[in-house]
């Protein structure tokens, strides 16, 4: 047997690990992503939004573009009410079972030490002169 065969059935032993880690969709979910844009809307409307599905059908948001529906795209398609779009953006969260990636970072400076550094009060107090 030659070295170059040798290659192939490692090449092919990694293409069926690399099978065997992917994810099955949940039925529900790939059933979701089959939707028309008709069925989108009627799916805004059923989990109590139908005011916005024309917003949904007049944009062609079909069950595989709910995927990048987001809550900075609603506004671009006519719902500008914030907890509307924090609602609608959880149930399709829901309905597509994408989790919610947690954000625990602090947009502020980090806590600075000012010890020893004269503060603007403590330069003012007779303690500092």
């Amino acid at each position: 047997m030659s070295d170059f065969e040798d290659d192939d059935s490692s090449i092919e032993s990694y293409e069926s690990e690399e099978e065997e880690e992917v994810e099955e969709l949940d039925p529900a979910v790939e059933e979701c992503l089959r939707w028309t844009s008709e069925e989108v809307a009627d799916w805004v409307a059923s989990v109590g939004f139908p005011e916005y599905r024309d917003c949904f059908l007049s944009n062609a948001i079909t069950g595989r573009r709910l995927i990048i529906v987001t809550a900075s795209l609603l506004p671009k398609i006519g719902i500008t009410n914030f907890e509307h779009i924090k609602e609608l953006t959880k149930k399709i969260r829901e309905l597509l079972r994408i989790e919610l990636m947690p954000w625990n970072r602090s947009i502020s400076l980090p806590h600075q030490d000012v010890q020893g550094i004269a503060t603007p009060n403590a330069i003012l107090s007779e303690s500092y002169l």
